[in-house]
């Protein structure tokens, strides 16, 4: 669901409208079947603040985070290394291959379990100075 933001909302609103940001903020796709997340549109990498690809998107046909593996569920370091800036070859290459038949699933960065935690959310948004004014430049919210 979405909501305005507006500038005569309650505290209560503006509230979850920080918190909204925030999430969005932290959460990332947790690689497990490899099957929906998408190399330059989805937040995957372990790298905060954005979790993207900083490499330009080219026009190869490699679209899902799957293509970069080979038969035997590694990586392919070749094609990744040459078709990756350094930082993004290095950040791909530092996330495990599952082997395991989990879902692709979204996770909270900020703890090791991957589940968000108040204390984690007020640590990170204090870390990142999000403050009102920051969910206010953003003209819708989801609740």
């Amino acid at each position: 669901m979405r909501a305005d933001i507006t500038n005569n909302g309650s505290q209560l609103w503006r509230s979850l409208c920080w918190g909204c940001g925030l999430l969005d903020l932290g959460t990332r796709w947790r690689i497990g079947t490899w099957s929906s997340v998408r190399i330059f549109e989805d937040r995957w990498l372990p790298r905060p603040v954005t979790f993207k690809v900083i490499t330009p998107k080219v026009e190869n046909g490699i679209w899902f985070v799957r293509h970069l593996r080979t038969a035997s569920g590694d990586w392919n370091v070749s094609l990744i290394k040459n078709m990756f800036v350094k930082d993004d070859a290095n950040a791909i290459l530092s996330i495990p291959c599952s082997l395991n038949q989990r879902d692709d699933s979204l996770c909270w960065h900020y703890t090791p379990d991957g589940n968000f935690s108040m204390k984690s959310g007020y640590k990170v948004g204090m870390s990142l100075n999000i403050n009102e004014s920051t969910s206010e430049k953003r003209k819708t919210c989801f609740v």
